[in-house]
């Protein structure tokens, strides 16, 4: 089980586990979250082993969660004698992945449903607001200041902080969190409308 954040690691050296083994590929999501859920802080994965990581790929997608929300770090690629990368995945000290939101569900114009597994519709939009709620969440949960658009596109991968702006705009629709402007930095402060959990203000 993974400890609180600040858990010290005890008679215990680094688990190293290999997801693909072998033949190579991508771990799928369900592996990826699997591995979060059971590692302890210092574990290793290898979640892929291949000449690039596929554009969109749900197991990369699902690091680059892990990533954003602190629970994870990607270490640098490390090159196989055979011309493939083996990418790892560091384990860091904090709660287990809240799997409260594992089926975010966005509304489009007309009701039709855009899930954040990409099981319909636009599988980029709904992976990007999927980072973007991370984002927001961990920040909510730890009572942090909103990161700035631009910060959320760095720690997302997004295009440019515009792209940022525009899928918050899009949960805010969705009505998954409330947006309130304040006189104080950073100038607005973030509601996640399911855990009633609030962003916080510098000073």
């Amino acid at each position: 089980m993974i400890g609180a954040a600040g858990d010290m690691m005890t008679a215990r050296e680094t688990e190293v586990l290999d997801l693909v083994g072998a033949a190579g590929g991508i771990a799928s999501a369900e592996q990826v979250l699997s591995w979060a859920m059971n590692a302890v802080p210092g574990d290793i994965c290898i979640y892929g082993r291949a000449t690039m990581l596929p554009p969109g790929h749900a197991g990369a997608r699902r690091v680059r969660e892990l990533a954003a929300e602190g629970l994870a770090s990607m270490l640098a690629q490390v090159r196989q004698p055979d011309g493939r990368f083996a990418y790892r995945a560091l384990r860091l000290r904090g709660v287990a992945p809240d799997l409260g939101e594992q089926t975010l569900t966005l509304r489009r114009q007309g009701g039709s449903s855009l899930s954040a597994e990409g099981e319909r519709g636009d599988d980029e939009a709904a992976s990007e607001m999927r980072l973007v709620m991370v984002v927001l969440r961990g920040a909510a949960r730890a009572g942090r200041p909103c990161p700035s658009n631009a910060e959320i596109a760095r720690r997302c991968g997004l295009k440019d902080a515009d792209r940022a702006r525009y899928r918050i705009r899009q949960l805010r629709d969705a009505a998954l969190i409330r947006v309130e402007t304040v006189a104080a930095e950073p100038r607005r402060v973030v509601t996640i409308v399911n855990s009633g959990k609030r962003t916080g203000v510098s000073g």
